[in-house]
């Protein structure tokens, strides 16, 4: 009898099976790929949001002409005796000169922390919102503030902020971030209330 050139059915049963797992195995590594690349994202967009932070904090203290910020157990303002002040930021409230040679124009600002009400797990449990006084409305700085910690030691015009941010990412990783920056209130004076 003539042998029949091709293969027989337990080498192509064979060869499908070691084609499911390469295509199982190929298909495992993208997924952790992709998974890795989400987070990646997530984290590199914590990090942006606190630079922002940081940098719209920086510059507001430094174009403020007078400066109060305001904490859940105490008030701080340029130097102070108490050893160390520290808690979390309620407000802070600035006096923004808008032309340098005439005080009556001078803007008053605020940036607080305000309730999520529509928090969600993507999002933080705070808002930190900058407003101007005798203008309507307000900007939403951040929206994933968990904390902003103020800090202040005796007989010192640094104050160090802790910010904390959260994100609930795309692939159910609950993302923390943490940044912590410092300030001088040299050369501010007090708001007087």
């Amino acid at each position: 009898m003539k042998k029949a050139n091709g293969f027989t059915l337990l080498e192509m049963c064979l060869c499908f099976i070691l084609f499911a797992i390469f295509i199982e195995w190929v298909g495992t590594y993208y997924v952790h790929v992709s998974n890795n690349s989400k987070i990646l994202h997530e984290q590199i967009e914590l990090m942006n949001e606190s630079d922002n932070i940081e940098a719209f904090l920086h510059e507001s203290i430094r174009n403020a002409t007078q400066l109060r910020i305001i904490t859940e157990g105490a008030i701080i303002e340029s130097s102070h005796k108490e050893d160390v002040i520290s808690g979390e930021l309620v407000k802070m409230e600035f006096i923004r000169a808008t032309n340098k040679k005439e005080t009556s124009n001078d803007e008053v600002c605020c940036v607080e922390i305000s309730n999520n009400v529509r928090a969600t797990e993507a999002k933080g449990k705070h808002n930190l919102i900058y407003k101007v006084e005798g203008k309507g409305g307000h900007k939403v700085i951040s929206d994933q503030v968990e904390t902003i910690k103020v800090t202040s030691y005796a007989n010192s015009n640094i104050v160090t902020f802790e910010c904390t941010l959260h994100k609930e990412g795309e692939t159910n990783s609950r993302l923390i971030y943490k940044k912590v920056f410092s300030e001088s209130l040299d050369y501010k004076g007090h708001i007087t209330t």
